[in-house]
């Protein structure tokens, strides 16, 4: 048994894949800084370039205005898609642990430092709660109850309901523990590699930690990829392609989560299945899960 203890001075890498981002590049750099300072080191940035006709543009982010960030710009020759940028960033990735950020997103000062703390030697990633920015500027948790955050640890609740994990700027992952798979099957289209990468982990019986606390913020725009159902239906549905071919799951997990996916693609666009009955058991999972939830305690949220 792996003895736990925190984290003392590990390296960091913060991947961000760009795409025409420069609007955001200031903001991120602050607060990216304001992170480092917190936990006493440096912080490997890496900005991975999608789109080779707009540059990323330097002049707000030099060396000598965020002294504490080692940034580095990766260009790519051509559009391959948010999923090959995180790989490619990856590769270029020294830290102990890996933080895949996207260029709209926004993080707490403080979200490295309490990260970093639940990273022992025995965890493999960290998941905050998340705060969703809706249409109208309200923000709701992601996290409410407690088996909001059980869910997140609970393999079938990938596969049968949902993706509990609203995106990877809510987890701080070692390096280590990615899976080789994911960096090997580059998804051709967006919205799902994140669904894609913890399955793979949850298969290779990875170690969640999760926190209540607060400390990411997804932003709306009104063109955020994950909020597409026709994008998230296609991606998701590559997923199943690419877990069949490396056999990380059993053929009635696939069936599962083909039939998990083709449901709630019905469910958003309306419309009500032609043959119900072979959705009887992704039904009763989520039938389970929703009386679960309605017993279940609230958690304690807080917010930096």
């Amino acid at each position: 048994m792996r003895m736990k203890r925190e984290v003392n001075q590990q390296t960091i890498s913060v991947i961000t894949p760009f795409y025409r981002g420069n609007k955001y590049m200031h903001s991120l750099a602050d607060i990216l800084e304001s992170n480092a300072e917190r936990i006493s080191a440096a912080i490997q940035w890496l900005i991975v370039n999608d789109s080779p006709d707009c540059p990323v543009d330097m002049m707000n982010i030099t060396r000598n205005a965020y002294p504490l960030l080692e940034t580095e710009v990766i260009r790519l020759p051509e559009n391959g898609g948010i999923h090959h940028a995180r790989i490619e960033g990856l590769k270029r990735a020294s830290g102990d642990f890996v933080l895949f950020i996207d260029q709209d997103d926004q993080i707490s000062p403080d979200f490295l430092r309490i990260m970093s703390r639940l990273m022992t030697e025995d965890v493999d990633i960290a998941v905050c709660n998340a705060w969703l920015e809706q249409e109208d500027g309200s923000m709701f948790p992601a996290f409410l109850k407690k088996t909001d955050l059980d869910d997140v640890r609970n393999l079938a609740i990938y596969i049968r309901v949902r993706n509990p994990i609203r995106s990877p700027g809510q987890c701080l992952i070692r390096r280590s523990s990615i899976p080789e798979a994911w960096l090997l099957h580059p998804m051709k289209k967006n919205g799902s590699d994140d669904l894609l990468l913890w399955i793979l982990m949850l298969c290779r019986k990875a170690v969640f930690a999760v926190t209540p606390d607060c400390l990411y913020t997804h932003k709306y725009t009104g063109s955020n990829l994950s909020d597409s159902s026709a994008q998230i239906k296609t991606s998701s549905m590559e997923v199943v392609d690419v877990l069949q071919s490396t056999g990380a799951l059993t053929s009635r997990q696939l069936k599962d989560l083909e039939l998990s996916v083709e449901w709630a693609a019905l469910r958003s666009a309306g419309q009500k299945p032609l043959f119900p009955l072979k959705f009887t058991r992704i039904l009763f999972t989520r039938i389970s899960c929703k009386f679960r939830h309605l017993v279940s305690p609230r958690i304690n949220i807080t917010s930096d």
